[in-house]
């Protein structure tokens, strides 16, 4: 079973604000760094609950989706005008971080509402919020978007933001954006899929183009 009202006091507790249905924001040690919890009932019967976890970065999110609006092509900006909601900051599911199951959710059946709400806000004591901790500014953030390990592979994101935000935070922290270039290479083939009318050399070039103009 499962009560929204039992998780959001024991959320609470740890300090996360709720933003809306099942969505809270947690404590950053970063003000550029803004990370949202999420969750969802599955099922018919509602019997399981998956989370996600959100990092949105003040500076890099919003110049990633202008990048996907001016140089993605004419589908995207379409898609984004229509969805404003879209195209920034990079997700993963909590079960990377809890191994809740392998289908990324927790069977809630035979737990009670106390018991659901109590096992989730465990998990995320003891995982989540220690992660989001250890990203203490831009560097440490900008490591998680270079590496494709466990939490924050780049296959749980959109590929042509998060080499957008690489090349920003690459920028704004001087190291220069050999790192992003080499970070997007094994994700070429994924990122071409997601420019239907624009080439993907191009749609880079721009990018640290505008990257080092800004």
């Amino acid at each position: 079973m499962f009560d929204q009202r039992t998780l959001d006091k024991k959320l609470a507790a740890l300090g996360a604000q709720k933003q809306g249905k099942l969505a809270y924001n947690l404590v950053s040690p970063s003000q550029n760094i803004s990370w949202t919890l999420s969750f969802r009932l599955l099922g018919v019967y509602r019997w399981e609950i998956d989370g996600a976890l959100k990092a949105t970065h003040a500076v890099a999110s919003p110049f990633a989706r202008r990048c996907l609006a001016e140089f993605a092509g004419q589908w995207w900006a379409d898609a984004l005008a229509r969805l404003p909601e879209i195209g920034a900051g990079n997700a993963f599911p909590i079960t990377n971080l809890t191994n809740w199951s392998q289908s990324h959710s927790l069977k809630i059946k035979d737990l009670t509402a106390e018991e659901s709400a109590a096992r989730v806000a465990t998990d995320v004591k003891q995982h989540v919020l220690p992660f989001v901790q250890s990203i203490q500014n831009d560097d440490a953030y900008l490591d998680c978007l270079l590496s494709d390990d466990l939490p924050m592979r780049w296959l749980y994101c959109q590929p042509l933001t998060r080499f957008a935000e690489t090349v920003k935070l690459s920028l704004l922290t001087g190291r220069g954006v050999d790192a992003a270039l080499q970070a997007l290479e094994p994700e070429r083939q994924l990122a071409k899929g997601q420019l239907p009318d624009q080439d993907l050399d191009a749609y880079v070039n721009l990018v640290i183009r505008a990257a080092s103009d800004s």
